[in-house]
Order: structure tokens, then sequence, then C-alpha cells
């Protein structure tokens, strides 16, 4: 902060988890799509002088990291899912940095068996004042998500093979595409290699899945790290920017010559209400 502020009652751990929680760490997967997306389209115009097959095979290495993408930014839903059930929002980054991958698949394969009671601790609802006139409709919410982490589930142990085989070495060679098949070779390690055989069809839903990843975020848990983050650090919203009053008892280290801090974060652009039913 300017002038080396400390807030007495503000920890500078929440506040760079919850900064990153709302930050890029929300859409860098989505827009990394659309790029992987505009060079599979481009891709004679973004590396020249190769020859066909060559264009061939990176193209269907170009399909395998949109499919790896999608894993990904399930899985990135699955942790801030966690930490929001535990309350957790503040220590983002921290558990980000500390929990497996086996962790987040359990909480997919265990999909179809969370309770409406736990739904609403993934969606946040517990940290909200919910009226019993709308509880229905957040019931309704939390019935219609849980179908989606269920469709998410399936893409999880579909490809959760090819995303370990990705993540540890790059173990992929592609073997070309006939009529909507491609076909890639995986090396491992109980025999020489084996075949895979994936549509076509697949970047399309590996965007589609990014697509709905984002709009979660945007809606629903955006807001709450917002939220949260106003708590800590004592904010109001304001379009322009958010402003801190800053009183002497709050100041560690002397004197300092403002009565106000006014700074922004890019990314939050709606209007920092509650989170309302997702859907």
């Amino acid at each position: 902060m300017a002038g080396g502020i400390v807030l007495n009652d503000v920890t500078s751990t929440e506040i760079t988890n919850l900064i990153f929680a709302g930050s890029y760490f929300s859409n860098y997967r989505y827009y990394k799509q659309e790029m992987l997306e505009n060079d599979y389209k481009n891709l004679e115009n973004v590396i020249t002088g190769l020859s066909s097959s060559q264009y061939d095979n990176l193209r269907q290495m170009i399909d395998i990291e949109m499919i790896i993408n999608a894993i990904q930014y399930s899985n990135e839903l699955g942790a801030i899912a966690i930490c929001t059930k535990n309350r957790n929002l503040a220590n983002l980054g921290h558990v980000l940095a500390k929990l497996a991958d086996e962790s987040i698949h359990d909480f997919y394969k265990n999909a179809k068996n969370i309770s409406i009671k736990d739904m609403r601790k993934y969606m946040g609802y517990h940290e909200i004042e919910i009226s019993e006139a709308e509880v229905a409709r957040y019931n309704r919410s939390c019935e219609r998500y849980r179908e989606e982490l269920i469709f998410l589930a399936e893409w999880q142990e579909h490809f959760y093979d090819l995303y370990l085989t990705y993540k540890h070495g790059l173990r992929i060679l592609p073997a070309g595409c006939e009529e909507g098949i491609f076909r890639i070779i995986i090396y491992n390690s109980n025999g020489p290699y084996t075949y895979c055989y994936l549509p076509a069809t697949l970047m399309s839903e590996s965007i589609k899945i990014t697509e709905f990843i984002k709009v979660v975020f945007d809606k629903l848990y955006i807001p709450l790290i917002r939220r949260k983050f106003f708590e800590i650090f004592g904010l109001e919203f304001n379009p322009n920017g958010f402003t801190k009053t800053i009183k002497a008892s709050d100041i560690k280290g002397g004197e300092y010559p403002y009565t106000s801090i006014e700074f922004s974060i890019p990314w939050w652009t709606n209007d920092g209400t509650e989170p309302k039913p997702f859907y």
C-alpha cells in the first residue's frame, strides 16, 4: 500500500489472497482458450514455413491443449468451491498451493452425492442472508449447479488419464485424423505406448466448458470474494474504485498526511451487489 501503511486489523496475507482470487485467476483459462482457438484457426499466420503434415500435428496438439485447459479450469472451479464451503476464501492462494489434484478429483467423483445442504455451502449461500421466501429459488439454483458439476465430473473422469499424461512429461504424439476422429499415441509405464481415439468435436465442447465456468466465477464466486474483501478491508463499493478512510489509530509507524486511499482492481467489473441465485 502507498506509504507503507499497515492497518492493525488487516493482514497482508488475507488481502493478497483475496486480490489473487478476484483477479486474473478466474479469467485466465477462459482467455487462454480463446487464444488457443485463434491460434488453431490462424496457425499458418502465427507460424510460417511448415509442411501441411506439421500443421496438422500442431492443430491436434492445440486440440489437446484446449481439453487440458478445460480440465484445469474445472480444477480451479473445484478448488474455489471447496474453499467457499469451508469459509476459507481469504486463504485461497495458500489452499491452492497445498490442495492435491486427488482432492479436487474426489470432489467431482462425489458430485452426484452432494446434498442440497452442502451445495448451498459450495455455492457460498451460507455466507449471505436468504429470506424464507427465497429458499426454494436458491435450492433450485443448487440443484441445477449440481447437474453442471456432474457433467464436469464426467468430463474429468473421461480425460483424467490424458490430463496426467500431459501434465507429467507430455508423453503424447499426434497420429493423424480421419473422418472426424483423430488419433494420438500415449507413452506409458505399462508398455511402449497405447492408441487413443478422440472425436474432433472435443474442441467445441472444451470451449463450452470454459464459457460455463467463467459465468460461474463472474456471477457466483467473484461477488462472494469481493464481499469478503470489502469486509476485511473495511471498503465501500465505488464504481470508480475503492476508497478506504484511514484513521490515525489505524496506522503503524507514525503520521501519514492523507486521510484516504483510493485504488482499483481492474478485473472487478460488475456492480458489487450480493450474489444472486446462479440460475
